[in-house]
């Protein structure tokens, strides 16, 4: 099975960037769908023998989706987006389902979509970047200080999160 995410920034452009991937996908897939007939017409079998199909798996993969590089506040001890991502965040589950729900298994429900939500990691990402290596290990060497160890701690914890919603996913679909 074939599957696609959506990372996606707090900002309009990732907003439209949902209709254009849904027009683009369903334009690649007609066009594969044409060539696979015409290959058959045209040589009975051989797509049978390349192993092509007309059906292609990715149009049940939409995995999820995943928001990120938003500023957040915290309000009543909660950490949240600001008013401005907020508004931009509130719109996306339902560009979701306008642009990319008929990507998605029927087994997958709309609510598993989103996947999570990874925070402005702020000098974490320049950090791994200057040191060549994953974020999960970097250490003091790379110059990894002070509140930096619990932003490290607390992007794995959100990381795996993701995954397993991901993994869910997929194996449900």
């Amino acid at each position: 099975m074939d599957f696609f995410v959506t990372p996606m920034g707090a900002d309009i452009f990732s907003v439209v960037a949902l209709r254009n991937i849904a027009e683009w996908m369903s334009h690649w897939i007609g066009l594969y769908q044409q060539g696979v007939a015409l290959c058959e017409k045209n040589n009975p079998g051989a797509a049978a023998r390349y192993g092509l199909t007309e059906n292609l798996s990715v149009t049940d993969g939409f995995g999820g989706y995943t928001v990120q590089q938003y500023s957040t506040v915290s309000i009543r001890g909660e950490r949240r987006a600001t008013q401005a991502y907020d508004q931009i965040i509130n719109q996306i589950p339902s560009q979701v389902e306008d642009h990319l729900a008929k990507y998605v298994s029927d087994d997958v429900r709309a609510s598993g979509l989103h996947l999570g939500d990874i925070p402005n990691l702020r000098s974490l990402v320049p950090l791994a970047q200057s040191a060549n290596s994953p974020l999960s290990e970097l250490t003091n060497r790379d110059g990894l200080t002070g509140g930096q160890y619990s932003q490290q701690r607390n992007y794995e914890s959100i990381i795996n999160q993701v995954g397993q919603r991901l993994y869910q996913n997929c194996i449900n679909g």
